[in-house]
């Protein structure tokens, strides 16, 4: 079978040729003034930029993969390196444990205390004119309040039957609704609402926080206060466990006080409405607040063991420690 004649492949080096003018044009080139002065202009301004750029400082001579033969320790009296992986943590953490925001609208609680002053004026009022003429306490007040007559009056104006016991429970009163206001009250529903808000998406069931900051009014007029959420849960002051029926027990007797709070407890409404908006502010806030972690090395401290091949963060710190020496040096130290 007959596959025709071959033909042979030229090498790449037979196939090119050297051209003996190009050289010769080109050495030519070179006898010329303007092309060594572009040579020394571009030779003389690579120059200068690393004089301005290191400004002459001794090299840098530690390079990845490197083994010493000897344990490298810091030679300065110290330096601190970065770590962004616990700065990020530690400003995580303040804005976990920044209190959430809560606006407090405490109108209802205000017009609370007015009307359990006048029922107490009322008491008193008949009170100080016989026990016989409880008909006088207006028709209006009994069907509010829900007053059982004559039970009701007698357990409770034995706290007013008198103006002595009248200004005392009245001051008792108003010290309650005075915290109670500034602060308010929260519903567990509230609350909730809070915690779903600020729990992280990895975390199953939301903690509790065990304050919240509570702001009233707006503008110049604006304030806030801490407070602990125990003592302005909603659950926890319509039971026995709560300031406003430890308050009452300095009233005597205690069966008249015990009375007047099962009167009030029912009638106590949540104040606090959550504010994510603000409490987003305090976090961000919070985060800013926190400044760079770094970790401390100082003389002495091993950097790269013997014989351990220098990698990317044992690099980093040598350098760190390389600025660490140049920093206090002047121009003419660095070039010596």
């Amino acid at each position: 079978m007959n596959f025709g004649k071959r033909h042979q492949r030229q090498s790449r080096a037979t196939g090119r040729r050297f051209h003996v003018g190009t050289a010769v044009g080109f050495f030519d080139r070179l006898q010329s003034s303007g092309v060594w002065l572009r040579i020394v202009v571009t030779v003389a301004a690579v120059v200068l930029t690393t004089l301005i750029v290191d400004g002459g400082r001794p090299p840098f001579t530690w390079r990845l993969g490197y083994r010493p033969q000897r344990d490298v320790r810091v030679m300065v009296p110290e330096f601190a390196q970065y770590d962004e992986a616990a700065t990020l943590n530690a400003r995580e953490q303040a804005a976990n444990d920044t209190p959430p925001v809560f606006t407090n609208k405490p109108d209802e609680l205000a017009n609370l205390h007015k009307q359990v002053v006048e029922l107490a004026v009322a008491l008193n009022k008949v009170a100080v004119n016989k026990a016989e003429k409880v008909e006088e306490i207006p028709k209006a007040t009994v069907a509010d309040w829900n007053l059982q007559i004559p039970e009701d009056y007698d357990r409770l104006r034995l706290l007013v039957s008198d103006q002595p016991k009248r200004d005392f429970f009245t001051t008792t009163i108003r010290g309650s609704f005075d915290k109670l206001i500034q602060q308010g009250i929260l519903s567990p529903e509230e609350l909730q609402r809070a915690m779903k808000a600020l729990a992280p998406r990895t975390q199953a069931q939301p903690q509790q926080p065990r304050q919240i900051v509570v702001t009233r009014g707006a503008g110049p007029d604006r304030g806030e206060v801490v407070v602990d959420v125990a003592s302005v849960r909603l659950d926890v002051l319509k039971s026995q466990d709560g300031e406003l029926f430890q308050q009452l027990q300095h009233l005597e007797p205690k069966e008249s006080a015990e009375r007047w709070f099962a009167l009030l407890a029912p009638r106590l409404v949540a104040t606090l409405t959550f504010d994510p908006d603000a409490t987003s502010q305090a976090r961000e806030s919070a985060r800013a607040g926190v400044e760079r972690v770094t970790t401390p090395y100082k003389k002495g401290d091993i950097l790269v063991t013997q014989g351990e091949p220098i990698g990317p963060k044992q690099l980093e710190l040598l350098r760190l420690e390389y600025e660490a020496y140049l920093a206090p040096l002047t121009a003419q130290d660095r070039s010596c």
